[in-house]
C-alpha cells in the first residue's frame, strides 16, 4: 500500500510552516523596531535642525502643566508672560532660522550666537513690556496679536528668496507648510485623543481617580509640544522651484466652488450699485462686509491657480489665466461702493478702530488689484508683506489705530460737554454730569452717552476718569440714550439695554421656603409681556416690557420682580437685544424663590 501524499510531506510541511511562522516574528520585531529607530531618529533630526525653538516648544508644554497644577496661585499676568514668551520665542528662532536658508541648495546656514541672543533678548523685553501693560487694553492687544501674526507669517514667506521672474518657489513652500500645519494639528489631536481615552479606560475599568488635570496635562503637551515638532520636522529642507500647480482635483474644486461662488457675491453687488445709481441713496453699512468677503475670497483663488498661467501650452487652462488677470479690474468698482459707506459711518458716527482698520483695508484692497492688474499677476509676495507692514504701522506703537480711537472719542465727548457750559473742570463729578446730560438736547445726550458706554466697556476705566469722576458708575453709561434706536459710535446694532438693579436686600415673599440662583438666556417674540421658563421646577414667569422700561428710568434704584405659578424672581441685572426682526434676546440673572 503506497502512502499519501500528505505521510510523505508531512515533515517537510511541518519544518516549512515553522520557518514561515520565525520569518513572519522576525519581519514583524524588524517592522517595529525599524518604526521606532526611524522615529527617533527624525525627533533626534528636528532637535539637531531647530535646536532652540525645540527647547523653547517643550519649555511652554512644562510651563502649561504647572499652571494647570498651580491653581491659579501664580498671578495671571505672570502666566500669560511666561506662556506667551516661551511660544513666541519658538516660533520666531524657527522663523530666524528658516529665513537664514538656502532654499535652493538646500543650505542651512547657523544664527550667528550674538545676533541670536541680540533678537531673543530684544523680544524677551517686548514680551515684559506686555506683562507691566496686563491686563491688555485694546491697543495693546492688537500689538500682541499683529506681532505674533508677523512671526507665523514669516516662517511661510521669509525663508524663499528667488531671482526668477515669478514666486512659483514660494507658492510651493506655503503649499509644503500649510499641509505640514494641517497634518501636525491632526498629530496632536490624535495624540492627545488616543492617550486621554487611554486614562479614561483606565478610570473606568480600574476605578482610579484620575482628575480633569491629566487630561489637561496630556492636551497641552500634544498640542504645544508634540504638534510644533512634527511640523518642523515636516518643513522641506530645499525648495520646488519648478511650474507645480494644483492638482485636477483641486482646481475642479476652484472652478466649480470658488469661482461660482465668487460670480455671485460679484453680481449681487454689482446689482446693489446699480440700485443705488437708481434710487440716490447712499450704501448701508454691510456692503463692507460683502465686499471684504469677496476680496478674500479673491486673493485665496489668484494664489491657488497662480502657476497655471505658466503653463501657456496647455490650452485646457486658458479661462484659468484670464480670470488671474481679469479679476482684479473687475473688482474695483465695488471697492469704491465699499469707500462710500465707509466715509458716511465715519462721518455719521465717529471714528473706532474697526473702523479705522476697515479703510485701511479698504485702501489696501485698492493696491491689490492695481497692483494685479498691471503686474498681470505675475507676482505675489508683495500681497501678504504689504499686509503685515500695514498691520505693524497700524497696531504697533503710539500711533495705533486703538489709541487713536480712544484719543478722538474722548476729544469728542470733552468737546461736547465744553460745548453745554464752557467753564467746566474735567473730571465732573456726578451731580454735575447728571446736570448736563438732563438739560442737553435728545442728539448731543445721546451721543455722548453711547461714546462713554463705549470707552468703559472697551478700554481701561482710568480712561473715562479723564473725564468723570469716580462718583459717576457703569450704570450711568447707557442710562441718558433714550432713542435707542439711534445708531451711534458705540453700538451699530439697535434696540440693545443693560438694566442693573442697584437695589439690594429682596425682601423674601410670604409661603416660600427655599431659592434658586438662575441665569437665563434665550429668544422671546416682540410682545408687551413676554413668558419665559425658569429654574429645575419649570416655573413660567410673566415678564412686561413697561416694567423694563420703568426700571431702566428709575435706573435700577428699586427691587424689580416677576411673578409665575410657583415661584418670584428677584432681578439682579437684566439685558435685551432686539435683533430687528420678530424677536428680542432677552438674559436674566437674579434669585427666583419656590415653595
Amino acid at each position: 500500500m503506497l502512502p499519501c501524499a500528505e505521510q510523505v510531506y508531512a515533515p517537510e510541511r511541518t519544518s516549512f510552516l515553522k520557518k514561515d511562522y520565525i520569518c513572519r516574528r522576525r519581519i514583524k520585531s524588524m517592522t517595529f523596531k525599524t518604526t521606532f529607530k526611524n522615529l527617533c531618529r527624525k525627533a533626534a533630526g528636528t532637535f539637531k535642525r531647530f535646536p532652540v525653538s525645540a527647547c523653547f516648544m517643550g519649555a511652554a508644554a512644562i510651563l502649561a502643566v504647572v499652571l494647570v497644577h498651580s491653581e491659579d496661585k501664580i498671578e495671571g499676568k505672570d502666566s500669560f508672560f511666561l506662556m506667551f514668551w516661551t511660544i513666541t520665542a519658538g516660533l520666531l528662532n524657527l522663523a530666524v532660522k528658516l529665513a537664514l536658508t538656502d532654499w535652493r541648495k538646500g543650505e542651512e546656514h547657523p544664527v550667528k550666537p550674538l545676533w541670536a541672543l541680540a533678537i531673543n533678548v530684544l523680544w524677551l523685553g517686548i514680551c515684559l513690556t506686555f506683562r507691566q501693560n496686563w491686563p491688555l487694553d485694546p491697543g495693546w492687544t492688537n500689538a500682541a496679536a499683529t506681532l505674533v501674526w508677523i512671526i507665523v507669517s514669516g516662517i511661510f514667506i521669509a525663508p524663499v528668496k528667488q531671482k526668477s521672474d515669478n514666486d512659483t518657489g514660494l507658492w510651493n513652500h506655503i503649499i509644503d507648510c500649510s499641509a505640514a500645519t494641517a497634518t501636525a494639528f491632526v498629530v496632536g489631536l490624535l495624540f492627545a485623543g488616543g492617550l486621554d481615552l487611554l486614562v479614561l479606560a483606565f478610570n473606568m475599568l480600574f476605578g482610579l481617580e484620575i482628575g480633569w488635570k491629566a487630561f489637561a496635562d496630556i492636551f497641552w503637551v500634544s498640542m504645544i509640544f508634540i504638534a510644533p515638532m512634527v511640523f518642523m520636522q515636516l518643513i522641506p529642507t530645499k525648495g520646488r522651484y519648478d511650474t507645480d500647480r494644483p492638482g485636477k482635483t483641486g482646481l475642479g474644486l476652484i472652478n466649480y466652488l470658488l469661482f461660482p461662488l465668487l460670480g455671485a457675491y460679484v453680481l449681487t453687488l454689482y446689482a446693489y450699485a446699480v440700485k443705488i445709481l437708481f434710487e440716490w441713496n447712499l450704501p448701508r453699512g454691510w456692503v463692507s462686509t460683502l465686499v471684504t468677503v469677496s476680496m478674500l475670497c479673491l486673493v485665496l483663488m489668484i494664489f491657488l491657480i497662480y502657476p497655471v498661467q505658466f503653463r501657456k501650452a496647455e490650452n485646457r487652462w486658458r479661462f484659468d489665466r484670464k480670470a488671474l488677470r481679469l479679476s482684479p479690474a473687475i473688482f474695483l468698482p465695488l471697492l469704491m461702493l465699499m469707500t462710500v459707506g465707509i466715509v458716511k459711518r465715519i462721518t455719521d458716527y465717529g471714528i473706532t478702530a474697526p473702523r479705522l482698520y476697515l479703510a485701511l483695508f479698504n485702501v489696501w484692497c485698492y493696491a491689490v488689484c492695481i497692483g494685479l492688474t498691471v503686474s498681470k499677476s505675475k507676482r505675489f509676495r508683495w500681497i501678504p508683506l504689504s499686509f503685515l507692514a500695514l498691520a505693524a504701522l497700524s497696531s504697533v506703537g503710539p500711533q495705533n489705530f486703538a489709541a487713536m480711537s480712544r484719543r478722538s472719542l474722548v476729544s469728542d465727548v470733552k468737546k461736547a460737554l465744553t460745548s453745554h457750559s464752557p467753564d467746566i473742570r474735567f473730571p465732573l463729578d456726578s451731580a454735575r454730569y447728571s446736570e448736563i446730560m438732563e438739560s442737553g438736547d435728545s442728539a448731543t445726550v445721546v451721543g455722548i452717552d453711547r461714546k462713554m458706554e463705549y470707552l468703559y466697556t472697551i478700554y481701561p476705566e482710568k480712561v473715562v476718569r479723564e473725564i468723570v469722576d469716580t462718583t459717576v458708575g457703569f450704570w450711568n453709561f447707557g442710562l441718558w440714550a433714550e432713542k435707542r434706536q439711534v445708531d451711534t459710535v458705540a453700538v451699530d446694532a439697535d434696540g440693545f439695554r443693560w438694566i442693573e438693579i442697584n437695589a439690594r436686600g429682596a425682601v423674601i415673599p410670604e409661603g416660600f421656603t427655599r431659592f434658586e440662583s438662575i441665569n437665563f438666556n434665550g429668544s422671546v417674540p416682540l410682545a408687551d409681556t413676554v413668558f419665559v421658563t425658569v429654574s429645575a421646577d419649570s416655573v413660567m414667569l410673566a415678564i412686561p416690557m413697561s416694567e423694563i422700561d420703568k426700571a431702566d428710568k428709575e435706573n435700577g434704584s428699586k427691587p424689580l420682580y416677576f411673578y409665575g405659578d410657583g415661584g418670584v424672581f428677584f432681578t439682579n441685572n437684566i439685558s435685551i437685544d432686539n435683533d430687528g426682526g420678530n424677536a428680542r434676546s432677552i438674559h436674566l440673572n437674579g434669585i427666583i424663590f419656590l415653595k
